[in-house]
């Protein structure tokens, strides 16, 4: 959680503090019983899972992806990365293994820390 910037931890806890596990898995069931092809386990346990694990799994996800840092430009405290990441997307018939997406970090105190990441929708086979 340090890597988070401070408003963002703060938002996380109070999402945290207000999730309710019982209430959670209840809903998730409703959901799963109302339509069980739309509503596949994978997307259950995305939609239904804590803000701690949810936050872990969105910032892992990101990070697995990212294979090259391509540029660096630092202004204050504010960092601007373009990154090459891992795709494997089919668009129109074409398969694309390698998208780019522009990363801003914010320095708070000892750590840099990720403000945004956005996709640039370009795509490179």
């Amino acid at each position: 959680m340090p890597y988070l910037l401070q408003s963002e931890q703060e938002n996380l806890r109070a999402k945290q503090a207000q999730y309710d596990p019982k209430a959670a898995a209840e809903e998730r069931e409703w959901f799963r019983k109302l339509d069980p092809k739309k509503h596949t386990e994978e997307l259950l346990n995305e939609r239904f899972t804590s803000p701690y694990e949810g936050m872990l799994k969105y910032h892992k996800r990101f990070a697995n992806e990212v294979r090259n840092v391509t540029s660096v430009t630092v202004k204050d405290n504010t960092a601007y990365l373009t990154v090459m990441t891992e795709e494997n997307v089919t668009i129109g018939g074409v398969f694309y293994q390698t998208g780019k997406t522009h990363v801003e970090l914010v320095g708070e105190g000892n750590y840099w820390k990720m403000k945004d990441h956005s996709d640039s929708f370009w795509r490179y086979k």
